[in-house]
Formats: structure tokens, sequence, C-alpha cells
């Protein structure tokens, strides 16, 4: 009674004080919610400390925040599940006053928890048609889970039914896709093949190993092994399919069965294998262009090269950026296009009999893999294209460092040179106004790249594109944001320091 008293004076129950009074089962559940409340206030105590902490260890790190907040999971699963519930409630309620036009898009957003909408209506994720791609469309329009359109697998007796192969190659498109545009790979050089060949080594350095050459050779090296390892893996598995074909399977059908096998592969393999050798590559091709102070200088210079904070930002945003591009141009429009074109002429035009010729079913595949193979360059292309990034904002980093006020750019003056980059080749330009538009695309995403630093060839495109380019002088040059190389897919500009 003593006991019982006390624990009553204390405002406690005696089970949370190793006293069992009651054996009730309701009762255990009343502590159990007792006890997950008091470890949200202890996670909200703690939560505070460790906020002012890292706060702290990120001023000290040179970064400019303004506070932190500290957030924990809820204590029991039994939570959560409560409050996801009771958010799709909310967003329930807040679409249907936003369907009778009592709020709009704008507040729907802000009320369950967002500063804006991503679109003004209801976003459509199936992928969208070529034709609809080569308009420049992006995938937005109906809800893949519209039984009227795909099978959800979950609910298909068969999984791999064309409604929910379509379902489910739709979901890994947008995982791979990831809603971004697709990369530069316009002819946006004279030679309308841009075949050429960027070399960064000088002459006299050709004979060491490793020079930079043979480091970026490595680097495309290393990913195209994981594609075309990739790539086998998706032929064989293909192959297997076609196999268990039967009869009166569409064109669409046999298509979306390769484009799901495709991307699933792509998606599990490719894009987990790329990322130890962008890693790698990066920090290595990064450091030998932030170390070149004659190829940035012209001489020998007192002032060497010391890595901060900048150079950390760039490195990672890099790495970003390579994992970024090329873990998604298999869903590029042409690459969808020449897929399905293949398909088509395989199946319809050819007469590929489907799961009965293993002759057949063994030429598909190898055409395929050709195919597929031949889509390599855009490896190529977007490496080319990153490291020339890198070692201009290397160079960047350097010139600020050492407090070079103007760089110039220059350019590989020959047939292959496209007109933007011939009219930008030796103009000079400011190294702190250059110097804070990379700093500010370095605190940014990949895919925002388009925005912080654009290519010359999207700002000024079509036919009159070049001629209103040519009309601009460099101060209004580098307020757009283009005088930093690479101006283009492919790009072979340089910046050097104007002493």
């Amino acid at each position: 009674i003593i006991t019982r008293r006390v624990h009553a004076g204390l405002k406690q129950d005696s089970l949370m004080l190793n006293q069992n009074f009651n054996v009730a089962e309701t009762m255990s559940r009343v502590i159990m919610a007792k006890l997950t409340t008091q470890v949200g206030n202890y996670q909200r105590s703690v939560g505070t400390v460790v906020s002012d902490v890292r706060l702290m260890a990120l001023k000290l790190a040179g970064y400019s925040v303004e506070s932190v907040y500290t957030e924990y999971e809820s204590a029991m699963i039994g939570d959560k599940l409560r409050d996801e519930q009771a958010y799709a409630a909310k967003i329930k309620n807040r679409m249907q006053l936003r369907d009778m036009g009592i709020i709009s898009q704008q507040d729907m957003a802000q009320e369950v928890g967002y500063e804006e909408p991503h679109a003004e209506r209801n976003v459509d994720y199936t992928v969208p048609s070529l034709e609809k791609q080569a308009q420049g469309k992006q995938a937005v329009p109906k809800d893949p889970t519209n039984p009227a359109t795909t099978v959800d697998p979950a609910q298909a007796q068969d999984p791999t039914a064309s409604g929910a192969t379509a379902y489910n190659a739709t979901l890994l498109y947008h995982r791979i896709h990831r809603g971004a545009d697709e990369f530069d790979y316009g002819d946006e050089c004279t030679c309308g093949e841009c075949d050429h060949v960027i070399s960064y080594a000088k002459d006299k350095d050709k004979k060491k190993k490793p020079n930079i050459d043979d480091a970026i050779a490595l680097y495309q090296s290393d990913v195209n092994y994981e594609y075309r390892q990739l790539i086998d893996r998706a032929s064989l598995r293909i192959v297997s399919e076609l196999e268990g074909i039967g009869n009166g399977v569409t064109a669409e059908q046999l298509t979306d069965k390769v484009f799901y096998i495709l991307y699933s592969e792509w998606d599990a393999t490719f894009n987990q294998a790329q990322q130890k050798h962008i890693k790698k590559w990066v920090r290595n091709i990064y450091d030998i262009f932030r170390r070149d102070s004659e190829g940035i200088f012209g001489t020998a210079t007192d002032v060497k090269p010391s890595f901060d904070l900048f150079d950390i930002r760039a490195l990672q945003y890099f790495e970003d950026s390579d994992n970024f591009y090329l873990g998604k141009f298999i869903t590029d429009t042409d690459t969808r296009r020449a897929v399905t074109e293949f398909v088509k002429q395989a199946y319809l035009v050819d007469g590929t009999p489907i799961g009965k010729n293993p002759q057949a079913i063994e030429n598909f595949k190898d055409g395929f893999r050709e195919l597929m193979y031949l889509e390599d360059w855009k490896i190529r292309r977007i490496i080319d294209t990153s490291v020339n990034r890198m070692r201009n904002t290397g160079a960047l980093s350097y010139m600020q460092q050492a407090g070079v006020t103007s760089f110039k750019r220059i350019g590989i003056r020959s047939a292959n040179q496209c007109q933007y980059c011939a009219h930008m080749d030796g103009q000079v330009f400011s190294v702190q106004e250059a110097y804070t538009a990379v700093e500010k695309a370095m605190h940014g995403q990949p895919q925002a790249i388009k925005y912080d630093l654009p290519f010359v060839t999207s700002v000024y495109g079509g036919r009159d594109g070049v001629e209103r380019f040519k009309q601009l002088a460099p101060a209004q040059i580098q307020a757009s944001g283009i005088h930093i190389p690479p101006s283009h897919g492919h790009c072979r500009c340089v910046i050097v320091a104007v002493l």
C-alpha cells in the first residue's frame, strides 16, 4: 500500500517503476503507449543538443547554414503507420477541396508540406510516346495504376503479363529517367559528327605514364566494360523470355518485355557497378587538373595548389553529375526509338518466329546486342564533357587561390571548332565572376546545370542563334553564364590565366 501511494505521489504508474499490480492486457497497451511517448520526449531533448553540435560543425567547416533540425523516427512501427495513414487522409481531403475549386494547386502543395507544386495539374507518369518525346514533351499525363491502362503486378495473376510488364517498365523508366531533361547530344560542331579526339596531355608529357589522356581513356574503358556486361546480361534474359512467348503476342507487348528487362538490369547492375569507377577516376582526374600549374599559368608558379572546401564540393558535384547522366542515358529518346524500331523490324517485318526458332532468336539477340553496343558513344560524350568541366573548374580554383583577376578562353582551331567557340576564342573574362558562378553550380544539383552554367547551344540555338551570339560583347557573354567551357557537349575549349 505504501509503495502504491508513493507511485501515486510521483504521478506515475507502478509498471513504469518496475512494480506490477495489474495484469490486464489492456493495461499493457496503455503502458506501452506511455513508454513510447516518453521516448519521444527524450528524442526531442537529445535532438536539440545534436542540432546545436551539427550546426557548429557545419559553420566551422565553412558552410553558411542558418539552422539545423534533427528529426527522429517514431519509436514504434505502429506510430509511423498511423502517421502515414493520417497523411494519406490529409492528401485525399485536400485533393477534394482542390477539385471543388475551394483551394488551388499551390495551396494544396503547401498544406501537405511542399513549398510549391511540381505541376499545375495531376501528373501522368506513363511513359510518353516516342512522337511526343520527339516534340520535347517529358513523361507526364495518367496514373500507371489505372486498371484501364495497366495492371498492377501485385494484383495480376501473371506478373509477366503484358499489362504488368508495361507497368513495371514504366516505373523503372521513371526511376532511371528521374524526370530530367536529356543530356545535350546535339550536332553542335561544324563537323556534324563530333568524332574528334580531346587531348589534354602536353607533348612532353605523353611519354610519361600515366598521363591525363591515359586516365580519361581508362575511365571510359571501365564504364564501357560495365555497360557491355550489362547489355550481355540483358540480352541473355531477353532470349530466355522470347523462348517462352507463345503465339498472338503483339509487337508492343514484346517491346514492353524488352524494355522491362533492359531497365531492370540497368537499374540493378550498371548503376551500382559504375559508381566505384566514377569515384575513383573523378578524384584522380580532378587532382591532375587542379595541380596543373603550367597548363593554367603557362609557366611554373610559386603558388602551390591547396585543396579547400570549394574543391571538396566540386569533387562531390562531379561524382554526382557523372552518376546522374551516365545512369540515365538508356532512357534517351533516340535510344528508345532505336530499340522500338529494331523490335518491330525483327518481329513484324522480318517475321522472327518468337518461341519456335532457336536460330532466329539467337539472331535477334545478336542484333539487339550490336544495336546497344553502338550506344556507348554517349558514355564517351558525357565523360569528355564532364572532364572538360573538371579541367576548367580546377583551373578557376587555382587562379582564385593565386589572386589572378582574368582568364582567357582558348579553343582548338580546326575544322571541328564550332562557330560559338570560335567567337569566344581569345576573349578575356573575370575570374571572380566565373568562380562565383561555378561555386553556385557546385552547391546545386547536376540536373540544374542548364540553369547555372547553360550550354551556349541551348541559349542561342536556332537558325539565327550563331549570328545573335556574335553580336554579344564579352561582358554580355559572361552575364549569360555561358563563358565557362564546356559550352556544349564534347566542347574542347580550355581557360588560361591572364598574367
